[in-house]
Order: structure tokens, then C-alpha cells, then sequence
């Protein structure tokens, strides 16, 4: 039986990153109709980004970076020398222009490795288009979309329905419309939790 699962989800948040390449590897036990929604978790970070150390002033970065690292290559995903925070909005609505071509997972898997793999800033305009021509979308029709704010209110509404569910933070899963799973939970956590609501 298919599992509906909803993730809401930020392209600069590592443990949603971490959580996707989970639930990619899960895909290969079980059924799961994932759904992907934005939810920018700084949405204050300045256009052109800024340094990590910068927005973390008291935090050890380094250390946290190899954590992530660790965990994301534990799930099969590459983890680059990461240094610059981006500002999501403009990948977020390109995501959606995404969801409308029916190309959303392919572009969400391309911006999270873009951002965390090949440590690219994803708030520029030049590297968004690079991930939508790597995915086959429309780049005029998407560069009217960004300069239009034409998917703001689908943004607006992704925010709604995570109020619903009293959402605060990222990655937060929503399982069969009754279950609420929040942050990077272990893949064998995961599993255990999937096969239990299988049965």
C-alpha cells in the first residue's frame, strides 16, 4: 500500500537534505508518494547570502559541517566544503514553477545537491537557471516567473498548511495525513516507523 508522505522543507536546510536522501533510500522498501513543500527557515538572509560563520557567530562550524557531512554520505549523498548561507526565496518559486512542469523532484534533487554537493550559492540567479536547464525546464518562462513573483501565493499557501499542522521547522513530515514527523530522523528510525504503520 502507498504511503503518502509531505515534506516541508528549506534548500539551505542540511537536515532536510539529510531527511531526503533517507527517504530516497526508503523509496526502494516501500511505496511512498512523496510531496515536497517550501518552507524558508531564514528568509532575512540578504540576496546575495552570507557566510556561514557570519550567521553562526557562536557556533563551531567546522565541527557542525563534519557532522552533516557524515550523515548526509550515510544516506549516499555528497557533502561539499560549504561556507556560504543563500537566500531560498527565488529556488523556492522556481520550485514551484517546477511542481507546474510536473519536473519537481528531478529540480529538488538538482538544487539540494547544488547547494550542499557542489556548494554553489542557490540565491543567485545564474545558478537557479543552471539547475532548471539541467532539468529540462522552460528557462524564459521560469525568468518571467521569478521576475513576476508569479508563485508567491502558492508559497503563501505552503506556509498556510504548515501552520496547520503547527510546523515550525524543517524537515518536518507529514505521513498519511496523520502522523507529523519532525527533523532528520535516522534511516533505521525511519524504516522501523514505516514498517510499523505498514502492517
Amino acid at each position: 500500500m502507498a504511503i503518502d508522505i509531505t515534506v516541508y522543507s528549506d534548500y539551505i536546510c542540511p537536515y532536510c537534505y539529510v531527511s531526503m536522501g533517507a527517504l530516497h533510500k526508503l523509496q526502494e522498501k516501500y511505496d511512498l508518494n512523496i510531496t515536497w513543500k517550501g518552507m524558508e527557515i531564514h528568509p532575512d538572509t540578504p540576496d546575495e547570502g552570507m557566510l556561514l560563520t557570519d550567521f553562526f557567530k557562536d557556533a563551531d562550524v567546522p565541527n557542525m559541517l563534519a557532522g552533516l557531512k557524515t550523515r548526509a554520505e550515510e544516506v549516499g549523498l555528497p557533502f561539499g566544503d560549504l561556507q556560504i548561507l543563500s537566500n531560498s526565496h527565488d529556488a523556492h518559486t522556481a520550485a514551484e514553477f517546477a511542481r507546474a512542469q510536473g519536473k519537481l523532484e528531478e529540480f529538488h534533487v538538482a538544487m539540494m545537491k547544488a547547494y550542499f554537493g557542489d556548494t554553489k550559492n542557490i540565491g543567485e540567479m545564474e545558478v537557479i537557471m543552471e539547475v532548471a536547464k539541467e532539468v529540462g525546464l522552460d528557462l524564459l518562462k521560469l525568468e518571467e516567473a521569478l521576475v513576476t513573483s508569479a508563485y508567491e501565493d502558492d508559497l503563501m499557501q505552503d506556509l498556510a498548511d504548515a501552520r496547520q499542522w503547527g510546523i515550525t521547522g524543517t524537515p518536518t513530515l507529514i505521513i498519511n495525513e496523520q502522523y507529523k514527523v519532525v527533523g532528520a530522523q535516522p534511516l533505521a528510525s525511519l524504516d522501523q516507523f514505516l514498517e510499523e504503520i505498514s502492517d
